[in-house]
């Protein structure tokens, strides 16, 4: 579980290494995408957001 855990960590890093990447992420929270309910339907989310550029 631990080397999960930090796989997950690294990932995650790297996924947000640019201003870009953080920009997004930033966006995302602000939606309310850190919810339960959000992660249950993410793929519909991340289409809304996508069309949102």
């Amino acid at each position: 579980m631990r080397d999960a855990l930090l796989e997950e960590e690294h990932c995650m890093n790297q996924a947000l290494a640019t201003q870009a990447a953080r920009d997004g992420m930033q966006g995302f929270l602000d939606a309310g995408g850190q919810t339960r309910e959000v992660e249950l339907e993410l793929g519909d989310v991340i289409s809304r957001l996508a069309s949102m550029d």
